[in-house]
């Protein structure tokens, strides 16, 4: 009987951290574009056809995207 009040408990603290980790790592409150980009460098842009915009770098002679 106290073995398995005592599985209970443990499987109830196990579950609680788990819910609290799922909290804190999905934050809906996030910024969608949090990437940090150097100051330093000059970015161009691209724009797809759904309208949505992300930051490019060029490296020598080719065009990469930053994000």
């Amino acid at each position: 009987m106290i073995s398995n009040m005592k599985q209970t408990i443990n499987l109830s603290i196990i579950f609680s951290v788990m819910i609290a980790l799922i909290f804190t790592a999905c934050n809906p409150f996030a910024k969608a574009n949090s990437a940090a980009f150097n100051p330093n460098f000059t970015y161009g842009t691209l724009t797809d056809q759904d309208g949505n915009t992300y930051r490019t770098i060029k490296i020598g002679t080719q065009t990469w995207m930053a994000e």
